[in-house]
C-alpha cells in the first residue's frame, strides 16, 4: 500500500546533498513525489510500506542525518537561535570546505 510519509532530516545542512538525497529518492521504485524542503529539511514522499527500511538506510548513509517523525519533531521544545555570518577574502573553496568542517566541531 502506498503512504503518504513527512519526516525531519536533522542534520542535514548542505542545499546540494539535500538535493541530491532528493533525487535519489525519486529514483527509487516504489517511491513518488519524494520532496525535501531546504532549509527546513521536511522530507515528504510516497511509498510503499515495506520500502521504509531501504528509504531510510539511504538517507542515514548521509553524515550526521537522523529521522525525526513531524509529530514527534514539533513536540520538542528546543530553543535554538540561527545566526549567518559573512566571512570576507575566502576565495578558495578547499578553504571553505575546511572552515564549514571546523565549524561544525563546535556543537
Amino acid at each position: 500500500m502506498m503512504t503518504r510519509h513527512t519526516y525531519v532530516l536533522k542534520g542535514l545542512d548542505c542545499e546540494h546533498c539535500a538535493e541530491k538525497l532528493e533525487h535519489q529518492l525519486n529514483a527509487m521504485e516504489g517511491v513518488t513525489d519524494a520532496a525535501i524542503e531546504y532549509p527546513s529539511c521536511v522530507c515528504t514522499f510516497t511509498a510503499e510500506d515495506e520500502k521504509l527500511d531501504e528509504i531510510f538506510a539511504l538517507i542515514k548513509a548521509e553524515e550526521k542525518v537522523d529521522i525525526v517523525p513531524v509529530a514527534e519533531f514539533e513536540d520538542k521544545e528546543e530553543e535554538t537561535a540561527e545566526y549567518t555570518y559573512t566571512f570576507k577574502g575566502i576565495d578558495c573553496a578547499n578553504c571553505a570546505a575546511k572552515l564549514e568542517r571546523k565549524l561544525k566541531e563546535i556543537e
